[in-house]
């Protein structure tokens, strides 16, 4: 009995290690809130009226950033979320910029989006009771989905990109 005890403690040791590759001290060190939920699904469409939900993207590392025109941390963040995309594009990891202004133009915020440097995918998404949970807290909020779905952290405000602790985040989650 006692061997069997033994064993399964070594064991329960190391298996977070197994299921997640994104340990939550990676995520304190790089500045997020750390979170353990699933993702809401939510309905984004893009420029050509094409819709997918949250749940369209398992299986991909997800940078999901809520931002708006008129946020100015918004705009200054994007250049920074662009070098992460073209880093870790071909990688495993998806960056998507989703708008919270109901009445704003796609078009308009693709543009916008495209004259700061952006050319990861730009989305729309609707107010409703999921899709707002996500930005209830104001923008620019970010956060960091897993490829099982699941929210791991956020950024509430800017995020640091630059930072070595954001840097080692997301080329965990790419290589999770």
């Amino acid at each position: 009995m006692k061997k069997t005890i033994l064993i399964f403690s070594v064991f329960s040791v190391f298996l977070p290690g197994l299921s997640h590759a994104v340990d939550t001290k990676t995520v304190e060190l790089a500045g997020a809130q750390v979170l353990n939920e699933q993702a809401s699904d939510i309905v984004m469409m893009d420029l050509a009226g094409h819709t997918f939900m949250i749940k369209d993207l398992k299986g991909q590392a997800v940078i999901l950033h809520f931002w708006a025109s008129w946020c100015s941390p918004c705009r200054e963040e994007l250049p920074a979320l662009e070098k992460i995309h073209q880093e870790f594009k071909d990688g495993g990891l998806t960056v998507l910029a989703v708008s919270i202004e109901d009445s704003a133009d796609l078009a308009k915020m693709t543009g916008l989006a495209a004259s700061l440097g952006a050319t990861f995918p730009v989305y729309a998404t609707r107010r409703d009771a999921d899709a707002g949970r996500y930005w209830s807290l104001g923008v620019p909020v970010t956060y960091f989905i897993d490829k099982n779905g699941g929210i791991i952290g956020r950024f509430i405000g800017e995020g640091k990109w630059s930072e070595e602790g954001v840097k080692r985040l997301v080329r965990k989650m790419a290589a999770e």
